[in-house]
């Protein structure tokens, strides 16, 4: 199974995930960089994401991430695994 590393230590936005998202899983050049453009991108199957699940994302340093995220860090780990992601916290 292919595997990415998002580095949650980077991450000090919900703008800076979205950055994240859209460079490493091959989003459309036209990406909203916001949580209803995510929810459109994992439900779709037209093209709009390259790389397509099932792919296993592993999130560093994931308690940093949940600090400045605030309440979307639980939001965007539930839409990645109900659209066929694994999400691995460490």
């Amino acid at each position: 199974m292919k595997r990415f590393i998002l580095e949650g230590a980077s991450l000090r936005s919900e703008a800076d995930f979205h950055g994240w998202a859209q460079k490493t899983l091959g989003l459309f050049e036209g990406y909203g960089w916001n949580m209803d453009a995510l929810s459109d991108v994992l439900t779709d199957t037209s093209g709009l994401m390259r790389e397509r699940p099932p792919f296993e994302v592993h999130w560093k340093n994931s308690e940093a991430s949940r600090e400045a995220l605030e309440g979307r860090f639980d939001e965007i780990v539930r839409m990645l695994s109900a659209s066929g992601i694994q999400v691995v916290l460490e």
